[in-house]
């Protein structure tokens, strides 16, 4: 009977928090929230690799809140932020996970909007891998409303689609052999883009011979320079390797120890500049 007890507190303790249509409400507009948004088929738990570093290790964060988007665009909150909440994270799912990125993007608009009327967020940082990445970007491109993201970092984002025809070649590039229907949307919006916004790019070569991630072409992650050449700060950083594949690259060490710097050590300079890491 004892033993019974001790393994239903177990089961108990390992259960996922409560589900709620709305938080509590508090004044967080002196902090940087920073919005995780996983990619196609993911969940709020894709990128907990991300979080759980920004907490435990770095201690950047050290509070969490999901939020979990319908198909009708309806919210419910997992999770809990207070008076003491130092730039938390918001893990943002999508019940449609293999929806068009112009319905995540207006989804993540509606979460934005929620998140601002209860915690008074004005400015955010956001982090997306894969299609989160092309979500992030779209919702910059459409919303210059606040709240408004200061920083953005994607993570094997293919900005011109999968083919690798489509994207031949190295990092060396002015342009693709082929834009795609997805890459003339964001060059048709780069007017719109924010002036003041900061991104980093992250792109891997798993398979040196084919210069993919073994699922996006490197050309096409490294798209995003042709979108964000017009903006305050724009960089990118190619990883190379197994853990550069596009399975690994969102939780890879190297990537983790970037998102960190460019989140909480990495300082603009005082104007324009691109920049290009090796």
């Amino acid at each position: 009977m004892l033993f019974l007890t001790a393994l239903l507190f177990l089961v108990a303790g390992c259960s996922e928090p409560e589900t709620l249509e709305a938080p509590d409400s508090v004044n967080l507009s002196n902090t940087v929230p920073i919005i995780l948004v996983h990619g196609s088929g993911g969940n709020e738990h894709t990128l907990d690799e991300i979080s759980e570093n920004l907490q435990d290790r770095y201690h950047f964060s050290n509070e969490k809140l999901e939020v979990l988007i319908s198909s009708k665009g309806e919210l419910s909150y997992r999770g809990k932020l207070t008076k003491n909440a130092k730039h938390p994270i918001i893990a943002v799912a999508f019940e449609d996970n293999e929806a068009p990125i112009s319905d995540w993007a207006k989804w993540l608009r509606i979460a934005t909007d929620d998140l601002e009327k209860h915690f008074k967020f004005k400015k955010m940082d956001g982090v997306g891998y894969s299609n989160g990445g092309l979500a992030l970007s779209a919702y910059v491109q459409d919303n210059q409303a606040t709240p408004r993201f200061q920083k953005i970092i994607t993570l094997g984002a293919p900005f011109n689609d999968l083919s690798e025809e489509d994207n031949a070649g190295d990092a060396n590039f002015k342009n693709v052999a082929h834009q795609t229907a997805m890459l003339k949307s964001f060059l048709s919006k780069k007017k719109q883009n924010p002036r003041d916004l900061e991104f980093l790019s992250i792109a891997g070569i798993s398979d040196a011979e084919h210069n993919t991630d073994s699922v996006v072409p490197l050309q096409s992650a490294l798209s995003s320079r042709l979108i964000f050449d017009n903006i305050y700060v724009y960089m990118e950083k190619i990883e190379r390797g197994e853990e550069a594949s596009h399975q690994a690259i969102f939780k890879s060490a190297e990537s983790i120890e970037l998102i960190h710097w460019f989140l909480a050590e990495y300082t603009s300079p005082e104007k324009s500049v691109y920049q290009l890491a090796k």
